[in-house]
C-alpha cells in the first residue's frame, strides 16, 4: 500500500511540476507550488515508511534515497523561487528531472529487489 501511495505520489508531483513551471501567472505558480508541497509531504512520509521496513536489506540506498528526495525538493523549491523573480534555466529543469527519475529507479530497487 505505501509503495502505491508512494508511486502515486511522485507522478501527482511530477504533473503539478511540470504544469507550474509552465504558468505565466504569478498566482497560478504560487497555487502549482503548494501542491508540490503536498506532494511532497506525502513522498516523504511513504518513504519513512518504507525506508523502516527496508533499511535491514538495503541501508545505503535506503539512506541514498531519503538524501535524493531531499535534494529534489530543494532543487524544486529553488527553481519554483526563480520562476516568479526570473526565468530559470534549462538545464536546472533537467537535472531535476534526472534527479526524480535517479530516485525513482532507487525506490524500485529499494521495493522490488
Amino acid at each position: 500500500m505505501w509503495i502505491l501511495i508512494n508511486f502515486l505520489a511522485w507522478a501527482g508531483f511530477i504533473l503539478v511540476l511540470q504544469s507550474g513551471l509552465s504558468q505565466s501567472i504569478e498566482k497560478q505558480i504560487i497555487k502549482k507550488l503548494i501542491r508540490a508541497r503536498l506532494f511532497y509531504l506525502i513522498i516523504i512520509i511513504s518513504q519513512v515508511v518504507i525506508g523502516i521496513r527496508s533499511y535491514e536489506r538495503y541501508p545505503f540506498l535506503t539512506i541514498c534515497g531519503i538524501i535524493l528526495t531531499l535534494i529534489i525538493i530543494l532543487g524544486t523549491e529553488i527553481i519554483f523561487s526563480r520562476r516568479r523573480t526570473t526565468t530559470i534555466k534549462g538545464y536546472s529543469i533537467w537535472l531535476l528531472l534526472l534527479l526524480i527519475t535517479l530516485a525513482l529507479l532507487n525506490q524500485t530497487i529499494i521495493n522490488f529487489f
